[in-house]
């Protein structure tokens, strides 16, 4: 392990992790799993100035050059650049397959139901997307009131209508809602996310693969990477110690662009330390996984000259952390950054609390902790969608809505592939078991709308930042570039970056400082 060792919290549980399943990619060893470039850093990789910083794949710098194509040779390393032959479909391509983004009346999905009760038992010759949401809809409302035997009956009709993991993007969509009804009628919830999320890892080299892949086509990560980098770098300009506290990284995915731009500056690079924070996973050492991460990020680091500390820290309650004692400036002149890239949607929220008025919101206690930090910036990209609420029927219809956009997004996008598979089956599923079959503290799905997480935010004491000239502009020609045409970058009063598909905003970008500092 390299300096800075890890710390492992007090009080993680070490055998039921059913409350605390809170990832984005399954679980897999991390042996092999990064790959630091073996030539050196300057024949691939261009340089990035802090005005200028590449958008670049993060993903091939610190994972894949070792890996190996199908035909057996091994993969070309473009040094993280993305090329044209990334993708199979430019911006110019038509989409290929049909609109599954149903509304009906009043914005909802489905529309307006038979007397709020659901559609007849009528045969659907053609299963149109109106019919077969009705349906579906209809059947989440006879399981919230227990009414088995006419939701048995719904999902019965569903399936014969061509309902099935490898039909078009709405039979998909609803065939795995219908799996998760399923799943909810039987009681079974709990048990069941466990085992999609732990159950049947995925090998190394697929996980590789299919996140290789899904970075290419979809968008979210790069933007939200490049926001919170670009960010940093101002921040960071001068300084001679800047410190990362990151809620939730993703395989370190994001620091290698930032590590290149930090030693190409005319300055020098800054001692640079990240303390990486996420849940535990199963086994005897819950922090492996963010061990690992910090070994191969060390050794990155180490490849562009950059002094490099890095502490990992697993822990259940994220809202319950003290992090003074790691974020102590010890006499040194250091800027403090909190960076939060689609993880805090899974810290729980106030519908936890219905029997327990004395406990303060766990995501607003997170929010004021880290405002209590002083950081010099905070960063934060968040989901937008509002399948949050505590009534089964509501959110059942807002996750509709949102993954039906989602799958239509992945189904333009990207070809039949084994990759897209894999991404709708083990990660897409496991998030829709999690928002319709589980419930309390096992509910560990639950994103905000952006404006709502602005009310919490400010309400925690931080300020808004503007939106740097340099991101808008920039951002959307690299969209414009490498990504499908309806894909779109917008803003909000020129404080929220939004990334969204066909018009729906999918994912909103911020910076915040403290209004108030603290220390």
């Amino acid at each position: 392990m390299n300096d800075g060792g890890y710390f492992l919290m007090q009080g993680v549980p070490s055998m039921n992790y059913m409350g605390h399943m809170r990832h984005h990619v399954p679980f897999v060893p991390t042996d092999d799993i990064f790959a630091v470039q073996s030539e050196s850093p300057d024949s691939h990789v261009p340089s990035a100035k802090n005005d200028d910083l590449n958008l670049e794949s993060d993903y091939e710098r610190l994972y894949l050059n070792r890996m190996h194509n199908d035909s057996g040779e091994e993969g070309k390393d473009y040094g993280g650049r993305i090329t044209e032959k990334n993708h199979y479909m430019n911006a110019t391509e038509k989409p290929r397959s049909h609109k599954i983004h149903v509304r009906g009346k009043k914005g909802q999905v489905g529309g307006a139901l038979d007397n709020g009760v659901g559609v007849s038992n009528r045969r659907l010759e053609a299963g149109t997307a109106l019919e077969l949401t009705e349906l579906l809809v209809s059947c989440a409302q006879a399981v919230s009131v227990g009414d088995s035997l006419r939701a048995f009956g719904t999902l019965q009709q569903l399936r014969k209508n061509g309902v099935s993991p490898n039909g078009n993007g709405l039979h998909r969509v609803i065939y795995y809602f219908c799996e998760a009804l399923e799943v909810r009628m039987n009681g079974l919830g709990t048990r069941a996310y466990f085992e999609a999320a732990y159950g049947n890892q995925l090998s190394v080299s697929t996980l590789l693969k299919v996140t290789k892949t899904a970075l290419n086509f979809i968008p979210m990560f790069k933007i939200a990477h490049y926001f919170a980098n670009q960010s940093i770098l101002k921040a960071a300009e001068g300084a001679t110690s800047l410190h990362i506290v990151d809620y939730g990284m993703f395989f370190g995915l994001q620091w290698p662009c930032l590590i290149n731009a930090l030693a190409d500056r005319n300055e020098g690079p800054p001692m640079l330390t990240i303390t990486a924070i996420g849940f535990p996973q199963p086994g005897d050492n819950p922090a492996k996984q963010l061990e690992d991460i910090g070994d191969r990020l060390s050794e990155y680091a180490k490849t562009y000259n950059v002094p490099f500390k890095y502490h990992a820290i697993a822990a259940s309650n994220w809202e319950d952390l003290d992090l003074l004692s790691h974020t102590a400036h010890n006499g040194v002149e250091e800027v403090l950054v909190v960076n939060c890239i689609h993880s805090l949607h899974h810290v729980l929220d106030e519908c936890i609390l219905a029997s327990d008025k004395s406990t303060s919101c766990p995501r607003q206690r997170l929010l004021e902790k880290v405002c209590k930090l002083s950081p010099n910036l905070f960063v934060m990209a968040s989901l937008n969608a509002a399948h949050n609420s505590p009534f089964f029927v509501p959110r059942f219809k807002e996750a509709l809505n949102y993954y039906c956009s989602k799958f239509d997004m992945v189904d333009t996008v990207w070809d039949n592939s084994p990759e897209r598979m894999t991404i709708e089956k083990d990660c897409f599923y496991r998030d829709i078991l999690n928002v319709i079959a589980c419930e309390g503290p096992e509910r560990v799905e639950r994103p905000e709308m952006y404006k709502q997480w602005q009310a919490r935010i400010e309400r925690a004491g931080f300020l808004q930042m503007p939106i740097m000239p340099i991101m808008l502009p920039r951002s959307r020609a690299f969209l414009k570039k490498y990504y499908h045409k309806d894909f779109h970058i917008d803003h909000s009063a020129n404080c929220w970056m939004l990334l969204s598909w066909k018009g729906r905003t999918m994912e909103a970008i911020s910076a915040w400082k403290p209004r108030i500092m603290h220390n």
